[in-house]
């Protein structure tokens, strides 16, 4: 009877950041044809998702070799170390503990909000399951929280395997880095940029709020707020129109910068961009509306 120590991997913090820890697991045929030079051995236990995947050069260490000598009974007699284990580095990551669950909770709560709230005619919402939430600090770049939903229980991922892989909301998609989502009103702010560094216009020129934007035939979208109310947002400049999130203002300076001009900026922005994150589920970056997107899109 041999006795040895072995690692157990507990996460400690529960669902907690799941998607970015990632997983663990043995090594496939194909990848240990790809890392055998790097004395991988066909038993090792790799990353396979998020950091522990990303990271797994600095968290993985080395493994140590002894050398034993046994009669012909197979009993040892002697056992001589040659190479003594070496521990992998430790990562400290940017992400702020109370922060993340708090995201995590956040997301839930909305989530479950808009569920609660779908009472029109539509039912827009009521089926509400997934999101996805970032906290960046805007000085550095450091992520501080990034939440997906929905998510899974990371001690339990093998177990659970078969369900999380057929569930229709894709549990184990991290939503906040591989996902691509129409970026809704939040877009006005880059088209705010473009308008005024290309002199479209001023910090206090104002656009009057007509409701319906008529300037195109067949094509003649409203202001939010006209179409649920009929009122308008009356006579706003460019700061005004990005605290009421108007419609109308964007419709027009928009269409006078041009979707060029606007593209250029967006990209400065990094928008159409991966963003470079230490996770390699960033699969996709987006893209930009523009004639050539157009043209690819068919």
């Amino acid at each position: 009877l041999v006795i040895e120590p072995a690692p157990v991997r507990r996460f400690v913090n529960g669902t907690t950041a799941a998607h970015i820890l990632g997983q663990t697991g043995r090594i496939y045929k194909e990848e240990y044809e790809a890392l055998r030079e790097k004395q991988y051995s066909m038993n090792d236990i790799i990353g396979k998702q998020g950091i522990e995947r990303y990271l797994e050069d600095s968290l993985r260490g080395k493994d140590g070799l002894n050398r034993v000598e046994k009669s012909v009974d197979g009993k040892s007699i002697r056992t001589e170390t040659e190479r003594a284990p070496k521990m992998g580095d430790n990562v400290v990551l940017t992400l702020d503990l109370n922060l993340q669950q708090s995201a995590e909770k956040a997301l839930l709560d909305a989530i479950a909000y808009v569920r609660a709230e779908s009472v029109n005619e539509e039912g827009d919402g009521e089926n509400a399951a997934c999101g996805a939430l970032a906290a960046v600090d805007v000085n550095t770049g450091e992520i501080l929280a990034l939440a997906s939903c929905p998510t899974y229980d990371p001690a339990r991922f093998y177990e659970d395997y078969e369900s999380l892989s057929t569930d229709k909301n894709l549990p184990m998609f991290n939503r906040a880095i591989g996902g691509a989502y129409e970026p809704g009103s939040t877009f006005k702010m880059a088209t705010a940029l473009a308008a005024l560094e290309e002199g479209v216009i001023t910090p206090t020129d104002m656009i009057e709020d007509l409701g319906i934007y008529k300037f195109f035939d067949d094509y003649q979208p409203a202001c939010w707020i006209y179409r649920g109310t009929g009122e308008t947002h009356g006579a706003v400049n460019v700061s005004e129109a990005l605290k009421h999130s108007c419609n109308y203002f964007f419709y027009d300076i928009g269409r006078r910068t041009t979707i060029e001009k606007m593209n250029t900026y967006a990209h400065l922005l990094g928008l159409g961009e991966a963003t470079g994150i230490e996770l390699t589920e960033e699969e996709n970056k987006g893209k930009l509306a523009s004639p050539e997107q157009s043209e690819k899109d068919g």
